[in-house]
């Protein structure tokens, strides 16, 4: 208290600074110091008014009086302050004006007035005054707020909430309603009630004006569940929207919910009236009369309602972009936001409501509003609107605010920086990729990111380009890889037609109804295949009763004993299949599976290639499966080659020697083999001999011709070198072709002790058996002595023709599979006649239980017309490929000669070789007595006759003149027609016979099998001649051609011919030649095999002896059946007969 007596004083200006104390409770000064000595006129002061003006450093300026206004400056200290006037008087202490303005403070009890100015924001001087300015507000408040120039500052009085910028917007489907066509209604109003900001669409009766659409008057609102029955479409589904809002917030008393509701309510009221009005928007943008209401107490629902109170406005659905702007200043930086719209830039006009806004109008067009594309937007965009566009961030502020709110916005939008040492931007570098998944209710939300090295997970559908990265005080601009975004977008859209239509949104998605009927997320997770991309957050998705992820499949391989036990472990979390399960599961083919814990689970292709082969082949076990050693090609899949060094050495080796048959390592040749293997036997003999060393049986399945006897004989040949045949080896074969076999044996092996094990008089005494290398007899023999032969063992039991026995069925198979045997093969030139059924009882001879039971061949490998026969067929040739050896004549045509000429040795059945033995006898008796009586000259008629009706009896009783009853078959038909059943699937063959008559028998086994044949002899025309010939040259359905070899033997070009049958032999080889030459000849592209059929022990074979003396015999030629007479004497003639 200043206690100086004022009258004492000396007067000073009213302008010089005089010092007052501050009383300790008021912080004003003490009224007793408030002395006036120069006291004016009391009326014309009657009443005081103040304002705070000015605040700079410690000095605060202050506007006061009545009518008549001065300034005073006050000084504050720390316990009292220095005050003046600039009234211009003469004051002893204080001037009216300063006592007057203070006595004033006292009686509002503006207590501590002084004291909000000695703290933050006005002691910072610098900060002050560069940034801030006052605002007075009501009764003589006062505030320091930011200078209009810089918007709102960060970290200043929480202007800025950072909590309404949100990373990541929230989820909102598209819109499921849609308007159909033509709209009008009389009002409708977006109404929100002031301190809870979730605008709802409420219809209004109102009345218009007589003319024109303008409206007089509002009657009131409505319930929208009365909806007028005149209304369009469009005001159907408008009331219907109506309708939701009203359940959602109750008109009646929505304005009671923003005093009660929760905060985590409101914000769920919020989002779900936001995703109302996304649909509400395209419809309500064409109504004519559309207004904006604001209510502050209860709505006044179904009451009067004031036209003032309603706001006319219009909606558009464009969608509204933002871009943002971050400039770089001394102190600080600021951020400015613009919208756009059609590539233009506007101002922010508007936004309703004011505090969580909905909608924005552009400042260039007000009156018309936009809905943000998110409720966060709104939020995020609110915030700059109230701070008049521009964010203010002072530098010590930087990393807050970058953390806080400036990523999330450079996330999201294009962001543009304006450094004022900006370095070029970092390229951030892509690491890896995920898909991170949200739970939404009844939905999944999928959102695909980029991780780049740093840690900064970027979701590709964002819409930023850079960020802002501060690390020790220094500022970085980062740039994203939009180029790799994109392409990771793109490529996730394509994994769902569904979000094709979601491009524009923040994330895709799909129900959990669609993920489990589409089993999405295992298939997904399978077809990905991509280390690089990764599932987020499946752990945290619920009402899920399907299993997500694929199923772990683990195998353990081990062989022992010449067999895999392979151990199969298929779990999906913690179910684990069964062995049993795993081959329902193989066979039914289904890529859905029902679990134990009833959840659906998806099998991956994966499950189908790596397991579907071992479990069609082996045998179940407790722990997986059991496969035989030979199925070693089908475990490829199923181990790490690095960490199964010995398996992936094993099936290397074996590998060596089976995968590719021409590269096989060759054996040498035995050196007492009298012949000189062409490189394709070579390989062949080889590869026998390979199979053998590791105990497993072959079938060698060349074509017909390319020496499968040959190769076979050269094993047997090298067995009996090396010691390593203990046992006969045992050889079925079709009766014609036992003596070429005996005859090969003897050309080539002529060390190898053969026996023919055929005939009416067969060795039966095991021990002299024992004696031979070879044991060669018939299918036939065999099965008569089938009980003797299985009192001994063999080395070998080797198969011809081994088609014999496709039919597991068959009385064959059954006995062939009897035999004690080491060692198996089987020869054949058509290892697959009908289906790939054939291999099963081929490949189960050579290989006993090679395919298991027939059930489990059917089951898992044979074709059944369907489409997974692919698969099966693949998966057969992949087990049998190793034991199968198939050379065609056209993989190795050049290594063959020109032509190959056979003999077909052909066994008459017993009712033929009966009329043979009678007709020879009598012949024989009755040439005899002529001979001697009239001499050979004269005898050469009966000569002739006896010869022609032998030959005839070789290829059918039935063409002799009285021919004696036959019952039976003739032996070259029956083997003929094997022959031409067997060939005509992918060959074309010429049949010669001196007799039309066997032509004809021959002609009715064609037609009775619908083989489509030509026919020539002597009694076709020359139209019809070159008619046939042009048939069976041209018509592919034409595979035989019958040539009477008289007419035919010369003249024609037959080259779609590769297969001659010579059915009966002629005495000179040359017309033999000439019939061959009918398709060997220029313009012949394959390989010529010819056949001659000879009936054992008959003039046939006699025939084939006298020409091959005749072939030694340069150009000697014997034309005719006469000129043999003239060749032969008395006793080569009657040899002829046996």
């Amino acid at each position: 208290m200043n206690n100086k007596n004022p009258e004492n004083s000396p007067k000073r200006k009213a302008s010089t600074p005089y010092k007052l104390l501050l009383n300790e409770v008021t912080q004003l000064p003490h009224p007793a110091d408030l002395i006036t000595v120069e006291e004016p006129e009391a009326e014309n002061y009657p009443y005081c008014s103040y304002e705070i003006t000015r605040f700079k450093g410690r000095t605060l300026t202050i506007r006061s009086g009545w009518r008549d206004y001065h300034q005073q400056e006050i000084i504050m200290i720390k316990d009292y302050i220095l005050v003046s006037c600039n009234c211009g008087t003469e004051v002893t202490r204080l001037c009216w004006h300063v006592t007057k303005l203070f006595t004033k403070m006292i009686e509002r009890r503006e207590f501590g007035f002084f004291e909000r100015f000695k703290k933050y924001p006005f002691t910072d001087t610098a900060f002050f005054e560069e940034y801030l300015t006052l605002k007075a507000h009501y009764h003589y408040g006062v505030t320091a707020v930011p200078k209009p120039e810089y918007g709102h500052i960060y970290n200043y009085e929480s202007a800025i909430e950072p909590g309404r910028f949100i990373l990541y917007p929230s989820f909102c489907p598209l819109p499921v309603k849609t308007n159909e066509e033509d709209y009008g209604l009389v009002a409708y109003v977006i109404a929100a009630h002031s301190d809870f900001n979730v605008p709802f669409l409420i219809p209004c009766q109102a009345l218009g004006h007589a003319k024109g659409t303008a409206i007089k008057s509002f009657v009131n609102f409505y319930d929208p569940a009365l909806a007028p029955e005149r209304l369009d479409s469009a005001g159907k589904l408008l009331h219907s929207y109506s309708r939701d809002f009203d359940q959602l917030l109750n008109f009646e008393t929505v304005h009671k919910q923003y005093k009660y509701a929760p905060g985590e309510e409101r914000t769920a009221l919020r989002h779900t009236a936001f995703n109302y009005w996304k649909r509400i928007v395209p419809v309500l943008k064409a109504q004519g009369q559309l207004f904006y209401h604001t209510f502050y107490n209860k709505l006044p629902y179904k009451g009067s309602l004031p036209k003032n109170t309603m706001r006319p406005i219009a909606l558009s659905d464009e969608r509204v972009s933002f871009g943002f702007t971050f400039s770089q200043h001394k102190g600080h930086y600021k951020l400015r936001v613009k919208a756009q719209l059609n590539g233009t830039d506007f101002d922010i006009g508007e936004v309703l409501p004011a505090g969580d806004p909905f909608f924005l109008s552009l400042e260039q067009v007000p009156g018309l509003f936009y809905q943000f594309f998110s409720m966060e937007e709104g939020q995020a965009i609110g915030e700059l609107v109230k701070a008049g566009g521009t964010f203010t961030v002072l530098e010590n502020d930087l990393e807050e605010f970058n953390q806080l709110i400036l990523f999330k916005l450079a996330l999201n939008y294009p962001l543009t920086f304006e450094l004022t040492k900006r370095t070029a931007p970092q390229e951030l570098t892509a690491k890896s990729k995920r898909i991170r998944t949200l739970d939404q209710g009844e939905y999944v939300a999928f959102i695909p990111e980029i991780v780049y090295e740093g840690g900064l997970d970027i979701p590709v559908q964002s819409g930023g380009t850079e960020l802002l990265q501060i690390k020790n005080d220094h500022v970085q601009v980062l740039q994203r890889n939009k180029s790799e975004e994109l392409a990771f977008k793109i490529f996730f859209m394509e994994l769902h037609p569904a979000f094709e239509k979601q491009g524009a949104l923040p994330y895709f998605y799909l129900s959990k109804d669609t993920l489990g009927a589409e089993l999405w997320f295992a298939r997904t997770i399978y077809n990905l295949n991509d280390p690089d991309v990764t599932f987020m957050g499946l752990e945290n998705l619920t009402g899920i009763d399907f299993h997500i992820q694929l199923p772990d499949i683990a195998v353990n391989v081990q062989e022992e004993k010449g067999w895999f036990d392979i151990g199969v472990s298929v779990t999906f979390g913690e179910v684990e299949l069964s062995p049993e399960e795993i081959q329902k599961a193989l066979k039914k083919r289904s890529t859905t599976l029902t679990l134990s814990n009833g959840k659906t689970a998806h099998l991956p292709d994966d499950f189908f290639t790596k397991l579907s082969t071992v479990f069609r082949s082996g045998t179940l076990t407790d722990k997986g499966v059991k496969l035989a050693g030979q199925y070693y090609t089908l475990i490829d899949q199923l181990y790490n080659k690095v960490e199964r060094p010995d398996l992936a050495n094993m099936i290397a080796a074996r590998e060596k020697l089976f995968s590719e048959q021409e590269k096989i390592p060759l054996v040498t040749v035995p050196d007492n083999l009298n012949a000189v293997l062409r490189p394709y036997q070579l390989i062949g003999y080889s590869w026998l001999c390979h199979l053998h060393s590791l105990k497993w049986g072959g079938l060698l399945a060349d074509d017909m011709g390319l020496g499968k006897t040959l190769q076979v004989l050269s094993l047997l040949q090298y067995l009996k070198n090396k010691g390593l045949a203990a046992a006969p080896h045992l050889l079925l074969a079709p009766t014609s072709l036992l003596y070429n076999w005996q005859e090969e044996a003897a050309k080539f092996c002529p060390e190898l002790n053969v026996l023919v094990f055929h005939g009416t008089v067969r060795e039966k005494v095991v021990s002299e058996l024992k004696k031979y290398d070879l044991i060669i007899t018939s299918y036939g023999t065999a099965a008569v002595d089938v009980a003797f032969l299985l009192t001994t063992s063999f080395d070998y039991v080797i198969l011809d023709e081994a088609q014999a026995i496709k039919n597991p069925f068959s009385q064959k198979f059954k006995m062939v599979m009897l035999f004690d045997a080491q060692n198996r093969l089987a020869l054949t030139g058509t290892p697959v006649e009908n289906s790939s059924s054939d291999l099963y009882a081929l490949m189960n001879f050579v290989n006993p239980g090679f395919f298991g039971s027939l059930r489990m061949f059917k089951d898992n490998l044979a074709a059944k017309g369907d489409h997974e026969d692919k698969e099966r067929a693949g998966t057969l040739l992949k087990m049998t490929k190793p034991f199968i050896l198939r050379r065609t004549k056209k993989q190795v045509a050049t290594d063959l000669p020109p032509k190959t000429e056979m003999t077909i040795w052909c066994e008459m059945e017993p009712a033929q070789r009966k009329i043979y033995d009678r007709y020879r006898k009598e012949f024989k008796t009755y040439l005899t007595d002529k001979i001697d009586t009239i001499g050979l000259e004269n005898s050469k008629l009966y000569v002739l006759k006896g010869l022609m009706t032998l030959r005839q009896i070789c290829n059918s009783p039935v063409l002799i003149k009285d021919a004696p009853d036959f019952d039976g078959h003739s032996c070259k038909i029956i083997e003929l027609m094997e022959h031409i059943m067997e060939k005509t699937t992918g060959h074309k063959l010429l049949i010669f016979s001196a007799f039309t008559g066997m032509l004809g028998l021959i002609r009715s086994g064609l037609e009775q099998q619908g083989i489509a044949y030509a026919y020539l002899d002597g009694k076709t025309t020359l139209n019809k001649r070159k008619e046939a010939v042009t048939n069976f040259q041209e018509n592919e359905a034409c595979r035989v051609f019958l040539i009477s070899l008289k007419a035919g033997g010369t003249g024609l070009n037959l080259t779609a011919a590769d297969y001659v049958y010579l059915v009966d032999p002629w005495w000179n080889p040359a017309v033999e030649n000439q019939a061959i030459d009918r398709c060997y000849r220029i313009g012949q592209d394959k390989h010529v095999m010819a056949y001659r059929m000879i009936c054992k022990d008959t003039l046939e074979e006699k025939i084939l002896e006298i020409q091959d003396k005749k072939r030694k015999l340069a150009g000697e030629l014997i034309p005719t059946d006469e000129g043999i007479l003239k060749s032969l004497g008395k006793d080569d003639l009657l040899k002829l007969f046996g």
